[in-house]
C-alpha cells in the first residue's frame, strides 16, 4: 500500500499498482514493481522478509511521529526507511520464525535536541499516567517552548496512542489518558521533544509501566 505524505501532489511512499515510490536523497523516486523471481528464497531471505514485515507493520502505526523524529534523514532516503533500518539493526529479537521487537531498543526519534531530564512515569488512576521531567536548566540544547511528543503502545490489546505537542517542555508534567481497554495492562511509552519551529528533535526515550 502506498502512502501520500501530504496530499494528492506530494510524495508517494510505498506501492500502488505496478508503481513503487520512495524517498531517495530528498527526492521522490518512482520505479516499476519488480517481477517475481522463480527461484526459491533462501532461509536468510525468508528470515529477512519476516523481520521486515514485522517492523514495517508495527512502525506504520507511528508514521506521524517518525516523519517528525527522522526528518533530518530525508536528504539520504526517507524518514520511514531510516526508522525501519534502525529497528532492523538494533531491535529484533527471537529465533526464526518467532521474531519479535525489543521495544526498549526502538528509536522513534533521533536528533541533537536535549531529551527529557530525569523523566518519571507514574500510574495515578486506572486510565491515567503522569509524566514528569526536570527543567534542564543550563544544560544542553533546549528551550522551554520545545514541544512534547508521546507515542504509546499496549501490546496486550494491540492499541496505539500518538500525541503531537500536547504541552511544552516548560510544563514539566503531562497526564496521559488512555482507553479503558488498557487498564491493568502493560503500556510502553516513548517521549521526545521538538523545537518550536518543529525542525529539530531529541532522541526518543522509552519506559514501560503496568496500569492500575
Amino acid at each position: 500500500m502506498g502512502f501520500l505524505m501530504g496530499g494528492p501532489y506530494y510524495d508517494l511512499i510505498g506501492r500502488t499498482g505496478n508503481n513503487v515510490g520512495r524517498r531517495r536523497k530528498g527526492k521522490n523516486v518512482f520505479s516499476m514493481r519488480p517481477s517475481k523471481s522463480t527461484k526459491q528464497p533462501t532461509i536468510l531471505q525468508l528470515n529477512q522478509r519476516l523481520k521486515f514485515g514485522l517492523v514495517t507493520r508495527w512502525l506504520s502505526n507511528a508514521l506521524n511521529v517518525i516523519q517528525i523524529g527522522y526528518q533530518a534523514y530525508q536528504t539520504t532516503g526517507s524518514s520511514m526507511n531510516s526508522a525501519v533500518k534502525q529497528v532492523l539493526d538494533d531491535a529484533i529479537t527471537g529465533v526464526s520464525p518467532n521474531f519479535a521487537l525489543d521495544y526498549s531498543r526502538v528509536q522513534l526519534s533521533k536528533g541533537p535536541l536535549l531529551g527529557a531530564r530525569n523523566w518519571v512515569m507514574s500510574a495515578i488512576a486506572s486510565a491515567e499516567v503522569e509524566l514528569t521531567w526536570d527543567a534542564n536548566v543550563g544544560s544542553g540544547k533546549h528551550n522551554v517552548t520545545d514541544k512534547l511528543i508521546i507515542f504509546a503502545f499496549c501490546p496486550v490489546v494491540g492499541e496505539f496512542l500518538e500525541l503531537i505537542a500536547p504541552v511544552t517542555r516548560g510544563a514539566l508534567a503531562y497526564t496521559l489518558s488512555v482507553p479503558a481497554s488498557m487498564s491493568t495492562e502493560l503500556l510502553h511509552v516513548w517521549i521526545s521533544f521538538m523545537n518550536h519551529e518543529e525542525d529539530v528533535v531529541s532522541r526518543s526515550e522509552f519506559r514501560s509501566i503496568t496500569l492500575l
